[in-house]
């Protein structure tokens, strides 16, 4: 679906790549569960997940980069 990129205080650079599916095989351990995309709002996210959101939703972007300042760019 995408990249995310960002870099640290210690200026490493790390790069994610996205992905998405509609299948999955295997078991959900017992601290994670599956929750309908409508509802995602009503979740505490961790920070910049809305952003990575935004390219699952392939209308607009495809890749996320945040500076060492962490100011995100849209790509």
């Amino acid at each position: 679906m995408g990249i995310k990129q960002f870099i640290t205080s210690d200026n490493c650079r790390h790069i994610v790549f996205l992905y998405k599916t509609n299948v999955f095989n295997g078991k959900i351990n017992e601290e994670s569960h599956w929750i309908p995309l409508s509802n995602i709002q009503d979740y505490k996210l961790v920070s910049g997940l809305s952003d990575v959101l935004e390219v699952f939703a392939g209308t607009k972007f495809n890749e996320l980069y945040y500076n060492a300042q962490y100011q995100l760019k849209k790509y």
